[in-house]
Formats: structure tokens, sequence, C-alpha cells
């Protein structure tokens, strides 16, 4: 197992108020072009989203709920999700939508501006055709972590007790291989219609074929059951999974390779374009590889909120809320 000693050499850092709260730490990353990327820095009701951008940093904007997870389309249509809401950043202001449930949600991709897909408690899943958000029927009761796909027509997500279950164009069907009924999957990433990766709790990381899930193999890691936390690949030749105590697992088509960032906490995120721009994050940290190296690219602190200073607010009074409905065809009951 390799320690890896990460650079910082001109890391940009930003500090963000946070009220009484005890903590904040980010809770997700989206790219957005080359070297730019988002990142959501979570408190108990209250988030920012910064935007990296090379060396400079921003913040881009805030709201006074928790973000889970973020996508981007574009870096003026930014989608977050939190409890019971899809939040929408356009430009520099918010619209939301309420999940009828008002349920959390764990995870957000889409394909463009007028197909997006959310995830989480209950089997949730939830649709964006660029007009409305409409409930569809997953297939399964348990919370759903991730989601991810290829294309329209095929997408995956997963979640609690091993779950995955898979869209097809048409219906979700869940799938079989996601593991014991006592671990759940928090990430999954698809390339394509016959590569796909999930990973979750036990150190589990399971590989589609096209097929069928099994367990990636030549898979080994040093560090027992750790929870693994998120993936990413630009193809079957190049994985990157990280997880706890700051765990990477490289994969490039033959073997993996198992290495632990220098002082890095749990990582619970990554994403990349390719084998040479990857980032991840712990709870504070950004840290990007360049295809040699990994280097501190952000830093984001926390900061006692001032009494003339004000938080951010919900984005979501109730003269713009927008409530989620069920389809006519996959109506939901909660």
């Amino acid at each position: 197992m390799a320690e890896l000693a990460p650079g910082d050499r001109g890391v940009p850092k930003v500090s963000v108020p946070i009220g009484d709260r005890s903590w904040g730490k980010i809770s997700a990353l989206a790219g957005l072009g080359k070297g730019e990327i988002l990142v959501a820095y979570a408190a108990p009701g209250l988030s920012y989203v910064v935007h990296l951008r090379g060396r400079r940093a921003r913040i881009l904007a805030s709201t006074g709920v928790k973000i889970s997870a973020l996508w981007a389309s574009d870096r003026k249509n930014v989608y977050a999700v939190s409890k019971g809401r899809v939040l929408h950043l356009k430009g520099r202001r918010w619209r939301c939508h309420e999940l009828i449930s008002g349920g959390w949600l764990e995870g957000i991709w889409g394909t463009g501006s007028n197909n997006i897909l959310a995830a989480g408690a209950m089997g949730t899943i939830a649709h964006y055709d660029g007009k409305e958000w409409l409930l569809r029927n997953s297939g399964s009761k348990w919370v759903l972590r991730g989601v991810h796909g290829s294309g329209p027509n095929n997408v995956f997500a997963v979640g609690h007790a091993g779950t995955i279950t898979r869209f097809d164009g048409k219906k979700w069907t869940e799938q079989a291989g996601g593991g014991s009924p006592t671990h759940y999957l928090s990430g999954v990433w698809v390339n394509s219609p016959t590569n796909a990766w999930a990973v979750g709790k036990g150190n589990s990381l399971k590989r589609w074929d096209g097929k069928s899930w099994r367990s990636a193999e030549g898979y080994v890691c040093g560090h027992g059951l750790l929870a693994l936390k998120d993936v990413w690949a630009s193809g079957a030749d190049q994985v990157a999974a990280v997880g706890e105590r700051g765990i990477i697992m490289l994969y490039d088509g033959k073997e993996w390779t198992e290495g632990t960032l220098r002082s890095a906490g749990d990582l619970r995120a990554v994403w990349g374009r390719s084998s040479k721009e990857v980032y991840v994050a712990d709870s504070s940290t950004v840290y990007r590889f360049n295809g040699r190296r990994w280097q501190r690219v952000l830093e984001i602190g926390s900061r006692s909120q001032k009494k003339f200073e004000m938080l951010p607010r919900s984005p979501c009074p109730s003269d713009q809320m927008r409530r989620f409905r069920s389809s006519d065809s996959d109506l939901l009951t909660y």
C-alpha cells in the first residue's frame, strides 16, 4: 500500500460562515469543464456552492438547506438535492421543487437540462423533462444513494441492502448481484451499456459487464471492511474508487493499485475528466491527480458567524414552491 503525499503550493482557500453550527464538510463534487469544478460545502440546514477554476476559487451561491449532491448541465444551470427538494441554481438565483414525501434525496444526474434524475429515500426516483418533475416507480423501497448513466436509456441507481436498479428507457428493474443485504452501495458510475461500477460499505466494489453485476475481478484491498464512498471511470481501463481513511483504489485495466492520501480524512467524493485530471475530496480539502502526482487544489474552512451578518435562507418560500407530482402511469403512494 502506497502513502501518497500531495503537494500544497498556492492552494486556494475559502472561508464560509456557518453560524453556531458545530461543523461543516464537503458533501459533493460536480464537474464543469477542463480544470473547473463545483464543490458543495454543507452544515445542518446550510450549504455553500464553491466554484473552482484553475487556481481561483469563489463562493458561487449559498442556501439555507443542506445539499447532499450536485450535478450541472453547464455553469449557469446547477442542480442540487436536499431533504425533499431539488434546487436549481440558474445564474445566481435558486428555484425550488418540493418532493411530496419530504424524504431525503441523495443523488442527482442528467444528460441535459431536459433530462435529469434524482434519487433518494424509499426508493424515490424523480425525473425532470425540462418542464416538470415526475415521480417514477424505481422497483425498490430501499434508500437510493447514487444515480448515474451513460445515456437516457441506460441508467443505474444504487442504495441500501445492496440495491441496484436499472432504467432501460421504459421502466426501472431491480438487478441481482448488489451484495449483502446488510451492506449499502453509495456510489455508481456508468460508461456504457456494458461497463459500469458501483461501490459501498464493506469494501464492496462491483462491476457491470452488460449482463450481470459481479465483484470486480482482481480487486483486493488491505483496509479490510472499510467503506468505499464513491467511484469514477473514464472507461473499462481507467477507474478510481475512494473511501474511508483516505483510501484511493486505481485500476488501469489490468490491476488495482491501492494508496492513501497522507493527512486526508475519509474521502467522500471523486470526479474526473481523464486519467490526467481526477479530483477527490475529504471533509475540507479537494485534491487533484494530474497523471503523475496528487496536489491540494482547494481548502474550505468554516468560521463563526458574526452577529451583524445574515446566514443564507432557504430558497423555498411558499410562493416559489413547485411540487413534484406522480405520473399517471407510475402513481406512487406514501
